[in-house]
């Protein structure tokens, strides 16, 4: 996604990290914007929702550390894993 000179300053201005528009926009509810636009707000439910996937994640990387899948060179089959 195309990111303008107006997002690019008001990213760093506010403090923002990199990433945190995907975030907002991935667990956030769209709502209309004035000009055409839409916002994404992390309401409380959806924070939860944020939470949940991300500890989830953090469990699943720690179960995965040190193992292995083998695929084909082309990536198109999965060879074996362990």
């Amino acid at each position: 996604m195309k990111q303008t000179r107006h997002f690019l300053k008001r990213h760093r201005q506010r403090g923002f990290h990199d990433g945190d528009e995907e975030l907002l926009m991935n667990f956030g509810s769209p709502q209309k914007a004035p000009g055409k636009a839409l916002k994404f707000t992390l309401s409380g439910g959806a924070y939860t929702e944020a939470i949940h996937y991300y500890k989830g994640m953090i469990a699943t990387i720690e179960r995965l550390k040190g193992r292995s899948v083998i695929v084909s060179e082309d990536c198109s089959d999965l060879v074996t894993i362990y």
